[in-house]
């Protein structure tokens, strides 16, 4: 996003030039310190907020409703999600129900699982 990335040589298709904020790509690029990445990443946020580059569409937050039968699913911190270790496992699932038993003069109660419940 920053001045040198001017396409073609990459994605910055708004033609942004801030010097101040290619400070911050470039200290955000060479460092190796994760929190010191977080740190510059709030501060590029930040700038490109509060001057208002462009006119933003939408604030993604990267809400997700996952079913407990995707297996592998790790949310991204960014726009760009991997999928490739996603897969879906459905639960087993038998035929039928299982025979319930009759007892002379009550309902229908669940078949006895050992002998020391009959």
């Amino acid at each position: 996003m920053g001045s040198p990335y001017l396409p073609p040589r990459g994605g910055n298709w708004g033609k942004l030039g801030d010097p101040d904020l290619d400070k911050m790509f470039e200290e955000s690029l060479a460092t190796f310190d994760p929190e010191e990445q977080a740190a510059l990443s709030q501060k590029i946020h930040k700038r490109a907020v509060d001057n208002a580059y462009w006119v933003w569409v939408c604030h993604n937050l990267n809400p997700r409703a996952v079913s407990p039968e995707v297996k592998g699913f790790v949310p991204a911190q960014s726009w760009f999600q991997d999928l490739t270790p996603v897969m879906v496992q459905k639960p087993r699932r038998r035929s039928r129900p299982p025979p319930k038993c009759l007892l002379s003069d009550g309902p229908l109660l669940p078949r006895p699982t050992s002998i020391s419940e009959v």
